[in-house]
Order: C-alpha cells, then structure tokens, then sequence
C-alpha cells in the first residue's frame, strides 16, 4: 500500500509541473479541472465576462446561456505522453428559458515509472483523470440584463491500480450595466473536496473570480480578470483584449502575473495569443498559443498550443467569428433580442387569452422576427393566422364567442386541435347563424383529422319545428342553403313567432348573399325578443332601417 501511495503522490507531482493551467501549484492540486479551458478561455485567462456557450464553462457557467445548440470538441498534445480531449453539447430549451449542457474530459498520461520503497524500479504505469459534467444557465430578473449558472461534475482519477473520485461545483453570474456596455462575471469554480487516493486526498484547484470586459472602440475589447486560487494561495491578474478583422476572424491575446502561491512573491506568470476564424456563418475554429509559463520552466517545454471547434445548429447566425467571439455589446444585443422575442411571446399569450386574436398573432410575428429560432411562436404563429382569418379582432367574451374562445385557446396554445373540436361545436350550437363558428369548427377538424361537422336529427324528441330547425342547421353546415331557408320557412309557417326559425332564417340568407332577406328575418327576431343582444349585433352588419 505505501508503495502504491508513493505512485500516486508522484503522478499527482508530474502532472502539476507539467501543466502550465496551475502554474506553481501545491503538490497535490488536481490538473484537470483547470485544463479542461477551451482555446478562447485560454487565450483571455480567466475570463467570465464574455466567454459563451460551452467556452465558458470552466471560468463562469453562467455564460452558457445562449440561443444556440452546439457541439465542441477539443484534442491536445500535452508534454510527457500526456493528451487532454474535451467534448461538449448544449441545447437552449426556449420553453424554460433554460439552457442545458453537458460535458466530458479526459487527461491520460502513460510516461511514469514505479518504484518501490528502496527506490528500485517496479515497472511503468500510467494515470488517466476523467471528468463528466451537468450545466444549466438562464437569466435572473434583478432589472438588469443578467444571467446566472451552476455546473455540478464528477471527477475520478486512476494512478495505476489506484483510483478515486470526488464531486465538483461551480456558480457563476454575469450582468451588463444599462447606462455603460461593461459586462461584469463573478464565479466560484471547482468547489468540493478532492479525491483520495490511498491514504493521501489531493486539493481541487478551487478559484474565485471576478471579470470586466469594455468595448473601447468597436471591434475591439478590453478585459481584465482577478482570480484567487484558494488552495494555493495564489492571485492571478490578467490583462486582453479581443480585435474583430471584419466579420470573419478575430485576434486574441493575455498577459498575467501571480502573487502568492509557490512562487513566493509577484511574477510574471504567463501570455498566450490566440485567433478564431468563422465557419459557414455559424461554427468557430479557435486556435491559442501560449508561448510562455511560469511552471513550463520546470519541463523545459517550448510551449502549448490548443484547437477548439465549436458548432451551432440552431438560432441567428453569430454576429462574429471565435467561437462564442462577441463583445460585451454584440453579446448584450443578442440576449436582449432573445429576451425581447420570449417578452413579445408572452405578451401576445396575453392578447390571446383576452380574445384580441390579432394583435396576438402581430406579436407572435414580432417575436419570430427577434428570434427566429422561438419555437414557441413558430408553432403558434400558423394557428393564429388560421383564428384571425376567420375572427378578426372579435372581443365580444359572450355566448357563442365564449365558447369559441375556449376552443381557440386550446387549439393555438397547446396545438390541441381535438380538444378545442367540443368546444367549438357547443359554439355553432350557440350561434347557428353565425358562420364563422362554423368556419371555426371546420377548421380545428380539419387539424384534428375528423370529419366536417354535419347536424341532423335531435336526439331529445322535439317537436317537429325542433327537428326542423335541426336539419336546416345541417343544411346550413353542408353549404345548402336554399335547402336550410325552405327549412326554416316550413317552422315558420307552423309557429310564425319562432324567433330561432328567423335568426336562422337570417343567418342562412346571409351567407346566401340575400343582405335585404336576412336584414328582414333578423328584425323580425328583434321584434320577438329585443333584449337579444346577438341579433342586435347581425343587424349592425348589414345596416338596420
């Protein structure tokens, strides 16, 4: 056992003076939390102020949230037969206002050899650090433009025959003041406590950070980070700065010094310089070098070089190349766009639900057009072009509309196209003469794959006016209505003061064409009853005498 501790101390060792990510860390500080950074992340340092998507998980989850899907990749060549892979997806769920992620890496190194208590060689062994994780993202209303994030990861290590785990979390926010385009990222990363392996628990390298980032002029960035790494007992300063060429290709670049730590007192720690290059409108090519490093000394490595490709699959093309390459400005717009698209969505819910069917349907176009990737309106946006077509701005919430309105809600919210047919089936039962719930009615059927509405014979054993009326709504509904007028003569002519047999009477002249018969039938029912709101409002339609 003690000999298989010593192997794991000594990897643990390595692999710390070989990663420049942790610089002059304590001996037992965990490297792959830290070298899991992306190309940008590394070109910028800690940079939780305009990193997005999938580049900024490892320094601010709250950069996650954006309106695109995607997919990274990453492979790297480190020294001492040491690679790193990392891969990641996210995908913005619209309806929750969420965006989700999950990530892998992998570090393995296979350059170690063993040695037992009296210093003799036992043969080589190698390590391999994985770490798999969850992130989440969306935006808090505290009145500015803010996002918020938390990553919860799960790191295992294997030294040998030696292993161990630890879970791992990090938080993070990031807001942009309203009067000044400055983005400011707070995160906590790499919470926890580490692994044991054997007897001997190695440190997460947990870091505290605090980010700005300034559009000077456009196209060109400042930035400037503080990281306190906790379990060293170290403090990094950078300084960047990101340079748009056009709209196709971005430059990138850091410089930092350490205060604390192994190293003693202030140092110039490390620079990196990097570039992105857009591809096909959406995806990113990012590429870093760093060049110098404090802890780099120790192997005598030359440098580091990193490769990350990012793809998008969804939403508005980005505004520029890098990766999720935005300044503190582009990246506001576009958040404020998305937000501003989900604000019109609901507003126009809200037009919806009070029966102001156009203007919901302007929203919802306003809402694609801030958005194009709004699911939500792309659903609805059909639907309720269908209902205005046929309704117009109908704000009357009584009688036959009521229930209509009921129908219409369930059809274009939920797309229930079956459970708003009941509905809209007690409105023409409501309003018979009135054809746009038949419209209605037909409409949603359509939709439902059910049969067009066709009434006949009552089943409650009414008198034969009833059933007259019954089938003159049939005829109504099947577009015959010479045949439904004969009908509702015939009721009338039996029961001339049947004030349903004129409604009906009118409604069907109406639909005919026939302006002055169905004015005529309409007066006479007013005449039975002129309390009757309804007809009062069909003879608004065609000019009462």
């Amino acid at each position: 056992m003690r000999s298989l501790c010593r192997l794991s101390v000594a990897a643990a060792c390595v692999c710390v003076a070989t990663f420049p990510a942790l610089g002059s860390g304590v001996g037992g500080t965990v490297a792959l939390p830290q070298l899991d950074r992306t190309a940008q992340s590394f070109a910028l340092g800690n940079d939780g102020a305009t990193l997005t998507g999938l580049n900024a998980l490892s320094v601010n989850p709250a950069g996650l949230y954006t309106p695109h899907a995607e997919v990274l990749t990453q492979y790297q060549q480190l020294p001492m037969q040491t690679n790193l892979a990392v891969l990641g997806a996210s995908y913005p769920m619209a309806a929750l206002k969420t965006a989700l992620a999950v990530s892998y890496a992998s570090l393995r190194s296979s350059n170690f050899e063993g040695r037992d208590e009296d210093g003799r060689a036992t043969g080589g062994f190698s390590t391999q650090d994985q770490m798999v994780g969850v992130h989440l993202s969306r935006p808090v209303d505290i009145g500015l433009p803010m996002t918020a994030g938390v990553s919860v990861k799960y790191l295992s290590m294997a030294v040998g025959s030696q292993s161990g785990g630890a879970a791992l979390f990090d938080v993070g926010g990031r807001w942009t003041l309203r009067r000044w385009p400055l983005t400011i990222g707070l995160s906590a990363v790499n919470l926890g406590q580490g692994p044991k392996l054997g007897e001997r628990r190695s440190d997460l390298p947990t870091s505290y950070i605090i980010s700005g980032a300034y559009p000077v002029i456009p196209g060109l960035d400042l930035i400037g980070n503080f990281a306190w790494l906790a379990k060293e007992g170290r403090r990094d300063f950078n300084v960047g700065a990101q340079f748009w060429l056009g709209d196709f290709a971005s430059l990138r670049g850091c410089l930092a010094t350490a205060q604390g730590g192994a190293a003693g007192g202030v140092g110039f720690q490390n620079m990196a310089l990097g570039t992105g290059i857009k591809l096909m409108r959406r995806h990113t090519l990012d590429y870093t070098f760093q060049p110098f490093d404090a802890s780099m000394r120790q192997t005598g490595s030359a440098g580091t070089h990193r490769l990350t490709l990012t793809l998008r699959f969804s939403g508005s093309a980005v505004p520029r190349a890098g990766g999720a390459l935005t300044s503190a400005r582009a990246l506001a717009k576009e958040r404020q766009l998305y937000d501003a698209s989900q604000a019109m969505t609901q507003r126009a819910w809200s037009a919806l639900r009070a029966g102001r069917y156009e203007e919901s349907a302007a929203r919802m176009e306003a809402a694609l057009e801030a958005d194009e990737s709004n699911r939500a309106a792309q659903a609805a946006l059909p639907r309720l072009n269908a209902v205005t077509g046929v309704l117009g701005s109908a704000r009357e919430r009584e009688g036959a509309l009521a229930s209509a309105h009921e129908g219409v809600l369930s059809y274009v919210k939920q797309g229930d196209a079956r459970g708003s047919v009941a509905r809209m089936r007690e409105a023409v039962d409501q309003a018979p003469e009135d054809g746009r719930m038949l419209k209605l009615l037909n409409l949603v059927e359509r939709k439902a794959g059910k049969e067009q509405t066709k009434l006949g014979w009552g089943e409650s054993g009414a008198g034969l006016a009833e059933r007259k009326l019954a089938q003159a709504r049939g005829r109504t509904y099947d577009g015959d209505y010479k045949g439904a007028a004969r009908l509702a003569r015939e009721v009338l002519e039996m029961q001339p003061g049947n004030k349903t047999a004129w409604q009906v009477l009118g409604s069907v002249s109406y639909l005919a064409g026939d302006l002055g018969q169905a004015r005529q039938a309409w007066e006479r029912a007013l005449r039975i009853d002129p309390e009757d709101q309804a007809v009062a409002a069909y003879l608004m339609k065609v000019g009462r005498k």
